[in-house]
């Protein structure tokens, strides 16, 4: 398996108390046993065997937490509420590592993650400051031709949380620079 963009991790890491708790331990032993987590490096000792970061991350949420950040953590640094981040991941629209804590599952976004997003992806509050305008006037003045998607429609029917893509803009300042060179 071709394993050069992914983060390993081994056997004798993961062993380690700094991964997590005993029964988060017996909980990656117990997945290997039935084969649910495969090792990916065939080492001379058992210690020495790697497995995908990506794939023993939901058997130990602290240091995959401490990798990323919450969903409260990133509404704190970006200003964008929870509610919105939440329908972005359940849209498929924002990608999450879903972490197992002690008593509750949590989503932890990586920076790669949220890198990826932001390369496709401009919330329209965002831009929207950056005109020193409100989100519903640009979107008024946008009209066609970029398309609004991911907004959280709330019970009294306004819509919050709308996202841009980047290539739509793109696609927009192509043709308006394109317009008045005319």
């Amino acid at each position: 398996m071709d394993t050069s963009d992914e983060e390993l991790v081994f056997w004798s890491d993961f062993m380690s108390r700094r991964w997590g708790s005993n029964s988060a331990i017996q909980s990656v032993m117990q997945a290997a046993q039935r084969g649910e987590l495969r090792a990916v490096i065939k080492g001379s000792t058992i210690g020495k065997m790697g497995f995908l970061r990506s794939e023993v991350a939901q058997y130990f949420g602290l240091p995959v937490l401490e990798s990323g950040m919450s969903l409260k953590d990133l509404s704190k640094m970006t200003g964008w509420k929870q509610e919105n981040l939440r329908h972005w991941i359940n849209a498929g629209l924002m990608q999450t590592v879903e972490v197992k804590l002690p008593g509750q599952q949590r989503d932890v976004i990586l920076p790669e993650q949220l890198l990826a997003f932001r390369q496709t992806y401009v919330p329209l509050a965002d831009l929207a400051k950056a005109l020193n305008t409100k989100a519903s006037a640009l979107a008024r003045n946008l009209g066609d031709a970029v398309e609004v998607i991911g907004a959280l429609t709330l019970p009294n029917g306004l819509r919050r949380g709308g996202l841009l893509r980047v290539s739509d803009l793109g696609r927009l300042v192509v043709a308006q620079a394109k317009a008045s060179r005319r």
